[in-house]
Protein backbone atom coordinates (compact mmCIF):
# COMPACT_ATOMS: atom_id res chain seq x y z
CA UNK A 1 0.00 0.00 0.00
CA UNK A 2 2.71 2.52 1.03
CA UNK A 3 4.17 1.89 -2.46
CA UNK A 4 1.10 2.63 -4.36
CA UNK A 5 0.86 6.00 -2.74
CA UNK A 6 3.99 7.19 -2.91
CA UNK A 7 3.99 6.27 -6.55
CA UNK A 8 0.00 7.63 -6.45
CA UNK A 9 1.72 11.43 -5.04
CA UNK A 10 4.42 11.14 -7.55
CA UNK A 11 2.34 10.84 -10.62
CA UNK A 12 0.15 13.73 -9.52
CA UNK A 13 2.90 16.20 -8.30
CA UNK A 14 4.59 15.31 -12.25
CA UNK A 15 0.87 16.06 -13.66
CA UNK A 16 0.33 19.35 -11.34
CA UNK A 17 3.79 20.68 -12.22
CA UNK A 18 2.71 19.99 -16.25
CA UNK A 19 -0.20 21.39 -15.79
CA UNK A 20 1.19 24.46 -13.77
CA UNK A 21 3.74 24.92 -16.22
CA UNK A 22 1.21 24.77 -19.35
CA UNK A 23 -1.41 27.34 -17.67
CA UNK A 24 1.51 30.01 -17.32
CA UNK A 25 2.64 29.59 -20.81
CA UNK A 26 -0.76 30.24 -21.72
CA UNK A 27 -1.09 33.09 -19.62
CA UNK A 28 2.69 34.21 -21.22
CA UNK A 29 0.42 33.85 -24.67
CA UNK A 30 -2.73 35.70 -22.99
CA UNK A 31 -0.88 38.98 -22.08
CA UNK A 32 0.82 39.03 -25.11
CA UNK A 33 -2.07 38.89 -26.90
CA UNK A 34 -3.58 41.64 -24.83
CA UNK A 35 -0.97 43.72 -25.12
CA UNK A 36 -0.63 43.96 -28.67
CA UNK A 37 -4.05 44.99 -28.79
CA UNK A 38 -4.18 47.49 -26.40
CA UNK A 39 -0.66 49.48 -26.67
CA UNK A 40 1.13 47.39 -23.92
CA UNK A 41 -1.22 47.35 -21.38
CA UNK A 42 -2.21 44.13 -19.73
CA UNK A 43 -4.86 42.49 -17.96
CA UNK A 44 -5.03 42.27 -14.13
CA UNK A 45 -6.22 38.88 -12.47
CA UNK A 46 -8.23 37.88 -9.67
CA UNK A 47 -7.52 35.63 -6.77
CA UNK A 48 -9.17 32.85 -9.29
CA UNK A 49 -7.31 33.95 -12.25
CA UNK A 50 -9.78 35.28 -14.29
CA UNK A 51 -8.69 38.40 -16.25
CA UNK A 52 -9.53 41.47 -16.05
CA UNK A 53 -9.98 44.65 -18.51
CA UNK A 54 -7.19 47.12 -16.70
CA UNK A 55 -8.88 50.08 -18.03
CA UNK A 56 -11.68 51.60 -20.12
CA UNK A 57 -12.21 51.05 -23.79
CA UNK A 58 -10.06 48.00 -23.21
CA UNK A 59 -9.59 45.97 -27.00
CA UNK A 60 -10.35 42.38 -26.78
CA UNK A 61 -10.67 39.17 -29.24
CA UNK A 62 -11.50 35.86 -28.49
CA UNK A 63 -12.99 32.71 -30.16
CA UNK A 64 -16.27 31.35 -29.72
CA UNK A 65 -16.15 27.63 -31.79
CA UNK A 66 -15.37 28.93 -34.78
CA UNK A 67 -16.27 32.06 -34.63
CA UNK A 68 -13.97 35.47 -33.44
CA UNK A 69 -15.50 37.59 -31.55
CA UNK A 70 -14.35 41.57 -30.65
CA UNK A 71 -15.64 43.71 -27.93
CA UNK A 72 -14.55 46.59 -25.80
CA UNK A 73 -14.40 46.15 -22.28
CA UNK A 74 -14.92 48.65 -19.61
CA UNK A 75 -12.09 48.43 -16.65
CA UNK A 76 -12.64 45.79 -14.27
CA UNK A 77 -14.82 43.75 -16.47
CA UNK A 78 -14.29 39.93 -17.19
CA UNK A 79 -12.52 39.17 -20.11
CA UNK A 80 -13.78 36.18 -21.87
CA UNK A 81 -11.69 33.56 -23.21
CA UNK A 82 -12.19 30.15 -25.02
CA UNK A 83 -13.74 27.09 -22.94
CA UNK A 84 -13.15 25.11 -25.90
CA UNK A 85 -9.33 25.65 -26.89
CA UNK A 86 -8.56 26.05 -22.97
CA UNK A 87 -10.43 24.12 -20.84
CA UNK A 88 -7.85 24.23 -17.84
CA UNK A 89 -8.94 28.00 -17.28
CA UNK A 90 -13.15 26.89 -17.61
CA UNK A 91 -12.90 25.49 -14.30
CA UNK A 92 -10.77 28.16 -11.92
CA UNK A 93 -12.49 28.93 -8.79
CA UNK A 94 -15.00 25.76 -8.42
CA UNK A 95 -15.88 23.50 -6.21
CA UNK A 96 -13.43 20.07 -6.03
CA UNK A 97 -16.17 17.67 -7.57
CA UNK A 98 -16.48 20.01 -10.62
CA UNK A 99 -12.39 20.54 -11.62
CA UNK A 100 -12.21 16.69 -12.95
CA UNK A 101 -13.39 16.50 -16.64
CA UNK A 102 -14.87 13.87 -18.54
CA UNK A 103 -12.74 10.81 -19.08
CA UNK A 104 -11.03 11.03 -15.91
CA UNK A 105 -13.15 9.14 -13.25
CA UNK A 106 -13.56 5.46 -13.39
CA UNK A 107 -15.24 2.31 -11.56
CA UNK A 108 -13.19 -0.12 -10.77
CA UNK A 109 -15.44 -3.31 -10.31
CA UNK A 110 -16.02 -6.42 -7.47
CA UNK A 111 -13.31 -5.60 -4.95
CA UNK A 112 -13.03 -7.79 -2.19
CA UNK A 113 -14.25 -5.44 0.45
CA UNK A 114 -11.95 -5.43 3.23
CA UNK A 115 -9.14 -4.45 0.42
CA UNK A 116 -11.95 -1.43 -0.35
CA UNK A 117 -12.17 -0.51 2.62
CA UNK A 118 -8.40 -0.56 3.36
CA UNK A 119 -7.41 1.58 0.32
CA UNK A 120 -10.52 4.12 0.39
CA UNK A 121 -8.96 4.94 4.42
CA UNK A 122 -4.98 4.88 3.08
CA UNK A 123 -5.51 7.78 -0.52
CA UNK A 124 -8.26 9.53 1.14
CA UNK A 125 -6.22 10.07 4.48
CA UNK A 126 -2.65 10.91 2.40
CA UNK A 127 -3.98 12.64 -1.30
CA UNK A 128 -6.25 15.35 -0.71
CA UNK A 129 -9.22 14.76 -2.47
CA UNK A 130 -8.99 17.62 -5.07
CA UNK A 131 -6.41 15.76 -6.49
CA UNK A 132 -7.58 12.29 -6.02
CA UNK A 133 -11.22 11.08 -4.47
CA UNK A 134 -12.00 7.63 -3.68
CA UNK A 135 -15.08 6.26 -2.78
CA UNK A 136 -16.85 2.96 -2.21
CA UNK A 137 -20.49 1.72 -3.19
CA UNK A 138 -23.02 -0.67 -1.78
CA UNK A 139 -21.15 -4.07 -0.69
CA UNK A 140 -22.55 -6.97 -2.52
CA UNK A 141 -21.82 -11.16 -2.12
CA UNK A 142 -20.17 -13.20 -4.88
CA UNK A 143 -20.04 -16.51 -3.59
CA UNK A 144 -20.08 -16.22 -0.03
CA UNK A 145 -17.18 -13.00 -0.45
CA UNK A 146 -18.81 -9.63 0.25
CA UNK A 147 -17.31 -7.17 -2.66
CA UNK A 148 -18.12 -3.68 -3.65
CA UNK A 149 -17.26 -1.17 -6.72
CA UNK A 150 -14.70 1.93 -6.31
CA UNK A 151 -15.00 4.98 -7.59
CA UNK A 152 -12.12 7.21 -8.59
CA UNK A 153 -12.33 10.58 -9.79
CA UNK A 154 -8.77 11.91 -10.71
CA UNK A 155 -6.95 14.68 -13.11
CA UNK A 156 -3.49 12.95 -13.00
CA UNK A 157 -3.48 10.74 -16.48
CA UNK A 158 -2.17 6.90 -15.63
CA UNK A 159 -3.45 7.45 -11.13
CA UNK A 160 -6.59 5.20 -12.12
CA UNK A 161 -4.42 2.66 -14.11
CA UNK A 162 -2.73 2.32 -11.24
CA UNK A 163 -4.94 1.72 -8.99
CA UNK A 164 -6.36 -0.87 -11.19
CA UNK A 165 -3.41 -3.14 -11.57
CA UNK A 166 -2.65 -2.54 -7.37
CA UNK A 167 -5.89 -4.21 -7.01
CA UNK A 168 -6.33 -6.78 -9.94
CA UNK A 169 -2.44 -8.03 -10.21
CA UNK A 170 -2.91 -10.38 -6.65
CA UNK A 171 -6.09 -11.45 -8.58
CA UNK A 172 -4.68 -12.17 -11.75
CA UNK A 173 -1.43 -13.90 -10.20
CA UNK A 174 -3.72 -15.94 -7.61
CA UNK A 175 -6.18 -16.98 -11.10
CA UNK A 176 -3.29 -17.89 -13.03
CA UNK A 177 -1.41 -19.87 -10.05
CA UNK A 178 -5.24 -21.68 -9.92
CA UNK A 179 -4.92 -22.36 -13.51
CA UNK A 180 -1.65 -24.00 -13.43
CA UNK A 181 -2.75 -26.21 -10.61
CA UNK A 182 -5.78 -27.16 -12.40
CA UNK A 183 -3.64 -27.85 -15.70
CA UNK A 184 -1.17 -29.97 -13.84
CA UNK A 185 -4.04 -32.25 -12.22
CA UNK A 186 -5.77 -32.61 -15.29
CA UNK A 187 -2.50 -33.91 -17.08
CA UNK A 188 -1.70 -36.02 -13.95
CA UNK A 189 -5.10 -37.39 -14.22
CA UNK A 190 -5.81 -40.67 -14.77
CA UNK A 191 -8.69 -41.88 -16.93
CA UNK A 192 -11.96 -43.03 -16.12
CA UNK A 193 -12.07 -46.76 -15.67
CA UNK A 194 -13.76 -48.58 -18.39
CA UNK A 195 -15.81 -51.94 -18.11
CA UNK A 196 -14.84 -52.02 -14.29
CA UNK A 197 -18.87 -51.91 -12.49
CA UNK A 198 -18.66 -50.61 -9.43
CA UNK A 199 -16.20 -49.04 -8.43
CA UNK A 200 -15.15 -47.18 -4.91
CA UNK A 201 -14.35 -43.52 -5.55
CA UNK A 202 -13.12 -41.11 -3.19
CA UNK A 203 -12.40 -37.55 -4.24
CA UNK A 204 -13.57 -33.52 -3.65
CA UNK A 205 -16.85 -31.94 -4.48
CA UNK A 206 -15.98 -29.81 -7.18
CA UNK A 207 -19.90 -27.88 -7.38
CA UNK A 208 -23.17 -29.22 -6.68
CA UNK A 209 -26.26 -28.40 -8.75
CA UNK A 210 -30.05 -29.26 -8.70
CA UNK A 211 -30.70 -30.49 -12.03
CA UNK A 212 -34.54 -30.14 -13.00
CA UNK A 213 -36.38 -32.85 -14.91
CA UNK A 214 -39.87 -34.70 -15.75
CA UNK A 215 -39.35 -36.36 -12.94
CA UNK A 216 -38.69 -33.49 -10.39
CA UNK A 217 -35.67 -32.08 -8.72
CA UNK A 218 -32.64 -33.99 -7.96
CA UNK A 219 -28.99 -32.45 -6.88
CA UNK A 220 -26.36 -33.64 -8.45
CA UNK A 221 -22.32 -32.95 -8.28
CA UNK A 222 -19.07 -33.45 -9.59
CA UNK A 223 -16.51 -35.24 -7.61
CA UNK A 224 -12.75 -35.26 -8.90
CA UNK A 225 -11.77 -38.68 -7.74
CA UNK A 226 -8.18 -39.33 -6.35
CA UNK A 227 -6.90 -40.45 -8.81
CA UNK A 228 -7.94 -37.41 -10.88
CA UNK A 229 -10.65 -38.22 -13.06
CA UNK A 230 -14.33 -36.25 -12.73
CA UNK A 231 -17.36 -37.99 -12.02
CA UNK A 232 -20.48 -36.05 -12.24
CA UNK A 233 -24.04 -37.54 -10.89
CA UNK A 234 -27.05 -37.79 -8.50
CA UNK A 235 -25.70 -37.02 -4.87
CA UNK A 236 -26.72 -39.86 -2.32
CA UNK A 237 -29.70 -38.83 -0.17
CA UNK A 238 -27.37 -39.62 2.85
CA UNK A 239 -25.11 -37.18 2.20
CA UNK A 240 -25.55 -33.62 1.75
CA UNK A 241 -21.89 -32.28 0.49
CA UNK A 242 -20.58 -28.77 0.04
CA UNK A 243 -18.22 -27.35 -2.77
CA UNK A 244 -14.91 -28.81 -1.05
CA UNK A 245 -16.12 -31.63 0.89
CA UNK A 246 -14.06 -34.71 0.56
CA UNK A 247 -17.19 -37.75 -0.41
CA UNK A 248 -16.62 -41.82 -0.48
CA UNK A 249 -19.38 -44.19 -2.12
CA UNK A 250 -19.41 -47.11 -4.36
CA UNK A 251 -20.88 -46.51 -7.65
CA UNK A 252 -21.13 -47.91 -11.53
CA UNK A 253 -18.86 -45.65 -13.76
CA UNK A 254 -18.63 -45.09 -17.00
CA UNK A 255 -16.18 -42.52 -19.26
CA UNK A 256 -18.18 -39.94 -21.61
CA UNK A 257 -17.59 -40.44 -25.06
CA UNK A 258 -15.29 -37.37 -25.50
CA UNK A 259 -13.45 -37.08 -22.27
CA UNK A 260 -11.69 -40.61 -21.29
CA UNK A 261 -10.65 -38.42 -17.65
CA UNK A 262 -14.49 -37.16 -17.53
CA UNK A 263 -17.52 -39.78 -17.07
CA UNK A 264 -20.90 -40.78 -15.10
CA UNK A 265 -21.83 -42.57 -12.20
CA UNK A 266 -24.69 -43.91 -11.16
CA UNK A 267 -26.46 -46.19 -8.38
CA UNK A 268 -24.18 -44.71 -5.54
CA UNK A 269 -23.79 -46.25 -2.52
CA UNK A 270 -22.54 -46.52 1.38
CA UNK A 271 -21.75 -42.71 1.12
CA UNK A 272 -19.98 -40.84 3.13
CA UNK A 273 -18.99 -36.99 3.77
CA UNK A 274 -16.61 -35.54 5.21
CA UNK A 275 -15.82 -31.59 5.69
CA UNK A 276 -12.28 -29.82 5.17
CA UNK A 277 -11.98 -29.58 9.15
CA UNK A 278 -13.05 -33.37 9.64
CA UNK A 279 -10.36 -34.31 6.35
CA UNK A 280 -7.31 -32.27 8.42
CA UNK A 281 -8.47 -33.85 11.72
Amino acid sequence: MKKLITALKERITDHNARSKAAQLAYKVRFDKFCGENNDGALPTYDAQGRAHAPRDDYRFCWFEGNDMLVDIFAAGSYLPFDKELHPAWETRGESANARYPQGRSARIANVELQLADDLCKALCGEIPPAYLDVSSGMNFDVNGVQKCHIYVKTQASGVIEMIEEFIYTPQREAADAAQAKQDALDAAAQPVPVNAGRIAVCGTVLTTKVQESQYGSTLKMLVRDDRGFKLWGSVPSSIYPSRGDTVEFVAAVEPSDDDPKFGFYKRPTKAECYTTEEVAQ
